[in-house]
């Protein structure tokens, strides 16, 4: 009988091993649980993942890539610099004697828009009603349209270092409205103050200077830096030079008297 007791005990022993091992089984480990994203329908896995380590950080003039915007043409030379999104379906180029992109709608290169430097851009006044609007990057741009035109004919980019404008040379419509859309997500230049930061800072920094207007800041797009001239009244020379870097500091005042 104590046999039989025996063999009975370590039936139900073994048993009882063996139902909490498949159970066990049964359990995947509790990091790797999927559960489903609230208000989704998509299946997340929990994991201990730092997000902030394994994402890098932005460049200063990367286009945040999206489904929408596959395609990104770039142009670069010294200071100069200029990323233009492109939708499907539009095709460019890069102009290397004119410092820019030029892009188009497929199967119509002789009607395009293009994105240049210029040294210093400037525009007929008579007709042009103009209208600013805040880019994707947050800085703001001036939309120029002649003669009650619907169509678009350029766009100055105010905020950046050296001048940059887009013209239309052709587009109408539809393809016109699609060239704008891309244009207001271009980055233009590179990171530092744009022309009226620099008419501030000259200011600032020439209080004791007698003088009655300065000239347009222009920015030189090999070293860099921002080059303002200082006038008496009625002169036709500068009375003093001021040049400012990419930042807004000013780095030297040059007295021509």
């Amino acid at each position: 009988m104590k046999k039989i007791a025996a063999v009975l005990v370590l039936a139900m022993i073994l048993a009882l091993s063996a139902g909490c091992t498949a159970n066990n089984a049964a359990q995947p480990n509790e990091e790797s649980l999927p559960s489903q994203a609230e208000g989704t329908g998509a299946v997340q896995t929990l994991s201990k993942i730092d997000e902030a380590e394994d994402t890098p950080a932005e460049a200063p003039h990367t286009y945040p890539k999206s489904s929408d915007i596959p395609r990104v043409a770039e142009f670069e030379r010294g200071y100069v610099y200029m990323e233009l999104p492109l939708y499907d379906g539009w095709e460019h180029d890069i102009i290397e004697d004119g410092e820019g992109i030029r892009f188009w709608k497929s199967g119509d290169e002789d009607k395009y828009a293009q994105l240049l430097y210029y040294d210093m851009f400037g525009v007929c006044g008579t007709g042009l009603k103009e209208e600013s609007i805040e880019l994707t990057s947050g800085e703001e741009a001036n939309v120029g349209y002649y003669d009650g035109g619907k169509d678009w004919s350029f766009i100055h980019y105010c905020d950046a270092p050296g001048d940059y404008a887009a013209t239309n040379c052709g587009l109408e419509g539809a393809d016109a409205e699609s060239a704008l859309a891309m244009l207001q997500q271009a980055a233009v230049g590179p990171v530092g103050v744009g022309r009226a930061e620099i008419e501030q800072a000259v200011r600032d920094a020439a209080q004791d200077i007698p003088y009655d207007r300065m000239s347009r800041p222009v920015f030189g797009a090999e070293d860099g830096t921002w080059t303002v001239e200082l006038y008496a009244e009625g002169a036709d020379a500068p009375m003093a030079i001021v040049t400012a870097d990419i930042s807004g500091k000013v780095l030297s005042i040059l007295n021509t008297d």
